[in-house]
């Protein structure tokens, strides 16, 4: 009598857990599942090369180490891959920085990476791209006249010639 008094209640109940199943998956409790990895703020958004760049964002696993990318999820080439590591706060956010590295001006990717998980999140569909700018920098940064002058120019497309250049009027030598 036990045993049919189990089987009764199973029948009834069997139902009741399929529906709930159904009713489950159609609309999956959104509270329960991990939000994923966002970047909320890059600070500045563009900038110039060896400029000190802020990154934050959220959705990582609390304490992990978090990695962040320039253009590809890879280790650092000298074009791109790896560029900072931080590790995530209790509520899983992170902050990282990372200077600008040398790059022709334009549109560059960030990428996060979570490496409990290995999620990774940015580049262009996520719209996390870095806008390079073009910079002169001269060293010394002053002098008399007569000084020896170095320019480095950082950002500005391959293989330019630079024909001229001029300083408060004056024509130097290149």
């Amino acid at each position: 009598s036990e045993m049919c008094i189990r089987d009764r209640t199973m029948r009834r109940v069997t139902p009741i857990l399929l529906i709930l199943a159904m009713v489950l998956m159609l609309f999956p409790l959104t509270g329960m599942a991990k939000p994923g990895i966002t970047i909320t703020s890059i600070t500045p958004s563009s900038g110039y090369y060896d400029q000190l760049i802020k990154v934050k964002g959220d959705g990582v696993t609390a304490g992990t180490t978090v990695e962040l990318y320039w253009d590809l999820v890879q280790p650092w080439d000298g074009e791109a891959g790896l560029l900072n590591s931080t590790t995530a706060g209790p509520a899983g956010t992170f902050e990282i920085w990372f200077r600008v590295p040398e790059a022709v001006n334009g549109v560059h990717y960030l990428w996060v990476k979570d490496t409990a998980t290995g999620e990774t999140y940015g580049g262009y569909a996520a719209g996390t791209g870095f806008t390079v700018n073009a910079v002169l920098k001269f060293s010394p940064s002053s002098g008399v006249p007569g000084d020896k002058i170095t320019i480095y120019g950082y950002g500005f497309s391959a293989e330019k010639d630079i024909t001229s250049v001029v300083i408060d009027s004056d024509s130097l030598t290149v």
